[in-house]
């Protein structure tokens, strides 16, 4: 092609007109984003090459991981950058294509800042939430975690397709009424659900039990086996298998079982009231003389406290130290105390009851 040819396509591009814009300006508006194509891949390129090597010597890792979260996002803007000066500086403004390209160009700032911010938000629960979750022993952390991941992305999505809808006139007003309007019903619908997963997250926040630990709640007591999203699976100590709500663990009492050091006994011994008070006293250094000797106790107290309806009661407790043996100790306590009065004949009280007749 020599000149004279090419000057003749350049003043027909000034002629020819399309949706209200020349060749020449369409023309111009490639070359501008093509210019800014190349652009995007220099910044890429730095910021790939220069900007990590800056980052990496710094003793933080968040500059790191901000470099990471912004070059992609970064290359995408300047696209759209070249996209709007191109449309601004060389289409007319008012003709169709310019009014689409403008829409286009707020639509994808829109897309581009809600793909950062997901990219932000989905670094940090990498980054920071995931290794301290890695470290619990909960199986519910490592299903938390997609869940809430998910849910953020949700949200993110909806609030751009807000934006984005407002941007082309659309009344979200209604549209947000008619989500929660929409939300409510669903809600009020999957309740127990809800309610089981704020339990989860209220588990899994104040921990009160790991999987392994013994728990009494209620009237229930026993081992916990897996804690999931929706309930709690105990073992019993009688072997059988418990499934419990979480929303009920939440909000019942608690005593986590595994978590003592050592427990107390209280015992109420009642003798009958023939024993005299050689015997009541000799029954009391009796049962100090079986505490102080077992190795798994380590306080404990007698008093005589009560003359009651058919008995004289005297107040016993200790604490014993390895729960472990818990029931070998108090066997060994009660067949130590029921041993020695049978030798000083001393008598356990039952109820009864004296009827005095009148003749």
């Amino acid at each position: 092609m020599d000149i004279s040819t090419l000057f003749q396509a350049l003043s027909l591009s000034h002629e020819i007109a399309l949706f209200g814009n020349t060749l020449y300006q369409y023309f111009m508006l490639f070359v501008t984003v093509f210019v800014f194509i190349i652009l995007s891949k220099v910044v890429y390129y730095l910021f790939k090459n220069y900007a990590r090597r800056i980052t990496e010597k710094t003793k933080t890792y968040l500059d790191d991981l901000l470099v990471g979260i912004v070059e992609l996002p970064l290359t995408m803007l300047v696209i759209v950058l070249g996209v709007y000066l191109g449309n601004v500086v060389f289409l007319t403004e008012g003709t169709y294509i310019y009014a689409v390209l403008n829409n286009t160009v707020k639509i994808l700032i829109i897309i581009d800042v809600a793909w950062l911010t997901l990219r932000i938000l989905d670094a940090l629960l990498i980054h920071y939430i995931k290794p301290y979750i890695e470290k619990s022993e909960s199986r519910l952390d490592d299903q938390i975690l997609p869940i809430l991941r998910k849910s953020i992305q949700i949200v993110v999505i909806l609030v751009t397709l807000i934006f984005i809808l407002s941007n082309f006139g659309y009344d979200v007003t209604a549209l947000i009424a008619g989500l929660g309007i929409g939300g409510i019903a669903v809600a009020l619908a999957a309740q127990d659900t809800i309610s089981n997963f704020i339990g989860s997250l209220i588990i899994f926040t104040s921990k009160p039990f790991k999987v392994g630990d013994a728990v009494k709640f209620g009237d229930f007591a026993g081992i916990v086996r897996e804690v999931s999203l929706r309930t709690t699976k105990f073992e019993t100590f009688y072997g059988t298998r418990l499934i419990v709500p979480n929303n009920k663990l939440s909000t019942d009492i608690l005593e986590n079982l595994s978590e003592v050091t050592k427990r107390r006994i209280d015992l109420n011994i009642g003798l009958t009231y023939d024993t005299n008070y050689q015997k009541l006293s000799r029954a009391m250094k009796i049962l100090e003389k079986i505490l102080a000797a077992h190795p798994n106790i380590s306080e404990y107290d007698v008093k005589f406290v009560e003359f009651g309806p058919y008995s004289l009661n005297i107040s016993v407790w200790y604490w014993i130290k390895d729960l472990n043996e818990y029931r070998n100790t108090t066997n060994e306590v009660n067949l130590e105390i029921k041993k020695a009065f049978d030798k000083e004949g001393i008598d356990m009280a039952f109820p009864t009851q004296t009827l005095y007749v009148k003749q």
